[in-house]
């Protein structure tokens, strides 16, 4: 009787700290969305001190949220994305994920600013993604997760938006090891090795599809397999991607091109 009375006092402190951490990550959410909102207000007449100020704002209570709060790793955020203020995207074993969000500045050329979280055991890091402003950084839209061998390597699929015309897709490998983030080059070419492929095109040819982002980039789990979609000298999409196959030696080989509907 003792020890179930024990098993029972041990649920309820554990259901009582998941309840409280729940509720100091909400607060901080609801924050993070009352900033948003003056970042976008309803009036169209915002001026760029103001986009400037709470774009930085935005960027800085982010970080501040994901870096103090480790087990923001867990949380849902369920109100920011119904806002859709934010691309969230989560491993299938909960152990990596990717915050992006619209920093508001950009004009046809969208500026993004994102955060990567990872856990080992349980321990939880994240680091924000330094990009290069002339490219405007990326949002992540689906993460695959892959047993190579005996690791787990995650494939996100990231999307820069240059122009309202073009826009570039990538594929970027990321692998834990130890409490680090690497990304290991698990592409083989027939020229190089690379832990990152991305694809130029002409968002037009591809427009009347109906998912958004567009998912040009994909893996076939039966196949085991990566689907690099083909474009021409003009940027658009042709029905034909480059095919890379998961291999015994841990890499995903070019094997050639197959004809694969995009548009």
């Amino acid at each position: 009787m003792k020890l179930r009375n024990l098993t029972i006092i041990l649920f309820l402190l554990i259901s009582s700290s998941s309840f409280s951490q729940s509720s100091k990550l909400e607060k901080k959410e609801i924050e993070l969305i009352k900033l948003y909102n003056k970042l976008y207000p309803e009036s169209a007449n915002n001026d760029i001190d103001s986009t400037l100020y709470y774009s930085k704002k935005v960027e800085e209570n982010f970080i501040a949220l994901i870096k103090n709060n480790p087990e923001s790793i867990n949380y849902t955020f369920r109100k920011l994305l119904a806002k859709n203020t934010c691309n969230i995207n989560t491993s299938a074993d909960g152990n990596f994920r990717i915050y992006s969000w619209d920093d508001g500045i950009g004009g046809t050329m969208r500026y993004f600013k994102s955060i990567i979280q990872w856990r080992n055991n349980d321990k939880i890091f994240s680091k924000v993604v330094e990009e290069e402003d002339a490219n405007g950084g990326s949002f992540c839209s689906k993460i695959y997760s892959v047993k190579i061998q005996s690791n787990i390597t995650y494939f996100a699929i990231s999307n820069s938006i240059q122009t309202s015309k073009d826009v570039v897709q990538i594929i970027q490998a990321f692998r834990i090891t130890g409490n680090k983030l690497t990304s290991p080059k698990v592409f083989k070419t027939k020229n190089e090795m690379l832990n990152y492929i991305d694809v130029y095109f002409d968002f037009f040819s591809v427009v009347d599809r109906p998912e958004r982002p567009v998912q040009l980039i994909t893996y076939n789990t039966s196949r085991q397999s990566i689907f690099i979609p083909l474009v021409n000298d003009k940027g658009t999409v042709k029905n034909q991607a480059l095919v890379y196959k998961l291999k015994p030696n841990g890499y995903f080989e070019y094997t050639g091109v197959e004809n694969f509907k995009y548009n």
